[in-house]
């Protein structure tokens, strides 16, 4: 047997922290990559209007990142790396021209990446598909364990796994991937659906049984009412300064460009002039859009709790 020097415990409490404290000066081996790290999992940004200015600015990055790993005693699995390229689907360019280098080899290009759990497919669109058929998968396979468990548990329990193991998929960066074009929100009714029967499960109706009312019942929302709470939730978070100041670029108060008094002067947001559909679908757009849609009562909430109460219960009046 060998002693150890240096060891971070495998499952422990502390260990994803310990961790964290041994690799974040990661940030200080390149001035100009950009680092977002959450635990073991590293993603690296670069940005540049020309293609080989790019390609030989980040391969000589990345040759001061290797070292970086050297000199912390740090291995890194080149094989499970990759990259991706997001440019204008106007502009053609070679794939074999590209070569990224990380120690002598060559890393894949991949046309999807996953990114904190949420697929990016790069298309002329930024679609989601492979996202959304990941949550469905995800989710039908939750809903067959609750159909299993419907004679076994109680309604009550059946809420709560419903919770549990159907409902975070439906949130998580629903804000981002529920905004898809309307051909890609096709996808989405398949989506509903099993979400749908999940309900009717604990409700123990009929297989065809309108779903509408149960939402209401258990005060839950549908899909798309969904990622319009939390647009607005989002937005709410801006307008109480608890997100970055860089999102301070993105919205611009209505009282700020007209100096007479209007009924969305006092907390109305401006809406961004867009020309296609895809800027209509970012939350450039869809923030302002929703929240000025609100009532001044819901957009005047004294805190958090009380603005989601209220939001919730706006969206389950339309039932």
């Amino acid at each position: 047997m060998l002693e150890l020097t240096c060891d971070v415990l495998q499952g422990s409490v502390l260990g994803p922290v310990l961790f964290l404290i041994y690799i974040n000066d990661i940030i200080n081996a390149s001035k100009i990559l950009q680092l977002i790290l959450f635990e073991d999992d590293t993603n690296i940004f670069l940005s540049d209007a020309n293609l080989d200015r790019l390609i030989s600015t980040l391969n000589s990055e990345l040759a001061c990142m290797s070292k970086w790993f050297a000199i912390n005693r740090l291995s890194l699995n080149v094989f499970k790396t990759n990259f991706i390229l997001f440019c204008n689907s106007r502009k053609r360019y070679d794939k074999c021209e590209i070569k990224i280098m990380l120690n002598g080899i060559v890393l894949e290009q991949v046309k999807c990446a996953k990114f904190f759990g949420v697929y990016i497919h790069v298309d002329e669109y930024l679609s989601w598909d492979d996202h959304i058929q990941e949550v469905a998968c995800k989710v039908s396979r939750n809903v067959e364990i609750l159909r299993k468990l419907k004679f076994t548990l109680r309604q009550t329990c059946l809420l709560l796994l419903y919770s549990s193991l159907v409902l975070p998929y439906l949130h998580y960066c629903s804000i981002i991937w529920g905004c898809s074009s309307p051909n890609k929100l096709k996808s989405l009714i398949v989506y509903y659906k099993k979400g749908c029967r999940g309900l009717r499960i604990i409700a123990k109706a009929e297989f065809r049984a309108h779903t509408t009312p149960l939402f209401k019942k258990y005060s839950l929302l549908k899909i798309m009412d969904i990622c319009q709470f939390q647009i607005a939730f989002f937005m709410f978070k801006f307008t109480i300064s608890k997100l970055s100041s860089m999102f301070n670029s993105y919205f611009t108060y209505t009282s700020s460009i007209h100096h007479y008094s209007t009924r969305s002067s006092i907390s109305g947001l401006a809406m961004s002039s867009v020309r296609t559909k895809i800027r209509q679908r970012s939350i450039k757009y869809q923030g302002p859009f929703v929240w000025n849609k609100l009532s001044t009562e819901i957009k005047n909430s004294p805190s958090v709790p009380t603005f989601k109460t209220k939001l919730n219960q706006y969206l389950l009046d339309s039932y």
